[in-house]
């Protein structure tokens, strides 16, 4: 946003001309008292009022959508304990363990072995994709 080059030297065409960095973190947050970086569909909707509609932040979050919505929904299970946390945990495990799962907490869930993935635990399949996701981000 502050005109400067990627890791790769180029620069993403940006809608704004912030004064300095202060500045631009102001124009994020807007009115509110911080950015709301939780919601993906959010930062992917912020990334298209200040950059180009190819740019890099949003091409990258739109491509892992889903497992960004994932960590949220096992971020909420870890933080709040209710049905509609706990309901959600089990459908999520239930997809990515390709078995019907219950009463699944987070601890045990990140821990096994995604079944998309073959030998990588849940968290580990995670981490791959926010480091690949970052690395895309950084290298525009």
């Amino acid at each position: 946003m502050l005109g400067e080059q990627s890791i790769q030297g180029n620069r993403i065409e940006t809608f704004a001309q912030p004064r300095d960095e202060a500045h631009a973190c102001n124009m994020v947050i807007g009115t509110k008292q911080f950015a709301d970086w939780s919601t993906a569909d959010t930062v992917r909707k912020l990334s298209l009022l200040f950059f180009a509609e190819d740019n890099p932040f949003e091409t990258t979050i739109r491509s892992i959508l889903v497992d960004l919505n994932d960590l949220k929904t096992i971020r909420n299970a870890a933080v709040h304990l209710s049905s509609t946390t706990s309901d959600s945990l089990d459908s999520l495990a239930t997809r990515k363990l390709g078995r019907a799962m219950s009463d699944t907490n987070v601890y045990d869930f990140i821990l096994m072995t995604d079944s998309s993935t073959g030998n990588n635990t849940v968290i580990e399949n995670y981490m791959d994709i926010l480091k690949s996701a970052a690395s895309q981000i950084a290298n525009a």
